[in-house]
């Protein structure tokens, strides 16, 4: 499936492939693969399948982060919503030349937040710097205009977004802390859903050195009992009780 190059840019020399389920197959110039491929363009070398083959699989990577990816290698952004692509045209062969298309609404797979976390995990993933850079300062300025997400679909968006970020990336990450004091700040509006609790003991580590004490004791007279749970055998958790959100269901966090 190789061909050989031509200059800097020249014919694409190797592609790229979303996964063996997708029909997709999106080729990409082998010098540009070299510079800003990070570990994907390792598996071209040495006696790897990828260099049998010609094309490198991403079996846990959405279609959406792996054509913001090829987009980003050409234009060293990547846009936060994506044009539906034709397959026979979705190459990344001149970027700049892809057809117009009618944009997705900004849907779960879709919203910026979401789409900037799977890029920033794949940049980290991949030991791609520069991608992991600018995904990085997407997420912070998106947050930092967002403030405290104040209506329900925003503030599923930033757990699964948090969801997404504990469960791919590595403790000693700076955005997982980075993370940790945004939530400890915005704690009192993401508590109200119930999917913010299914992921809190990820949460924990993070956002105990920031969140404050409570202003009282649990004996002070001021707290209702009613406030506390009476324990009773094989009572569910009061937190399954979903409150909100009921008719909404929500991704499992299990790709990027």
């Amino acid at each position: 499936m190789s061909e050989s190059g031509q200059g800097e840019r020249g014919s694409p020399t190797t592609y790229s492939r979303y996964c063996s389920s997708s029909p997709r197959i999106f080729k990409i110039h082998e010098a540009l693969l070299r510079s800003k491929g990070g570990r994907i363009y390792a598996g071209f070398l040495g006696k790897f399948e990828e260099k049998t083959e010609g094309t490198y699989r991403f079996k846990e990577t959405t279609e959406g982060t792996l054509l913001r990816y090829i987009e980003w290698v050409y234009r060293d952004d990547y846009p936060d919503v994506l044009n539906s692509l034709n397959s026979e045209e979705a190459t990344a062969n001149r970027a700049a030349d892809l057809p117009p298309a009618d944009k997705e609404g900004t849907t779960d797979a879709n919203h910026p937040l979401l789409c900037h976390i799977r890029m920033y995990i794949f940049a980290d993933t991949y030991l791609i710097e520069e991608l992991k850079s600018l995904s990085f300062g997407k997420i912070t300025r998106y947050l930092e205009n967002e403030k405290r997400p104040a209506d329900i679909d925003s503030q599923l968006a930033v757990i699964h977004m948090l969801d997404l970020a504990f469960l791919n990336l590595p403790p000693s990450d700076n955005l997982l802390h980075w993370l940790g004091i945004y939530t400890a700040w915005c704690l009192e509006c993401l508590r109200i859903q119930p999917y913010f609790h299914d992921i809190a003991g990820k949460l924990a580590p993070y956002i105990i050195r920031y969140v404050k004490p409570s202003s009282s004791a649990p004996w002070d007279p001021s707290l209702h009992a009613s406030n506390f749970p009476s324990y009773e055998p094989g009572r569910a958790h009061p937190y399954e009780e979903r409150w909100y959100a009921d008719d909404k269901e929500v991704e499992t966090a299990d790709s990027y």
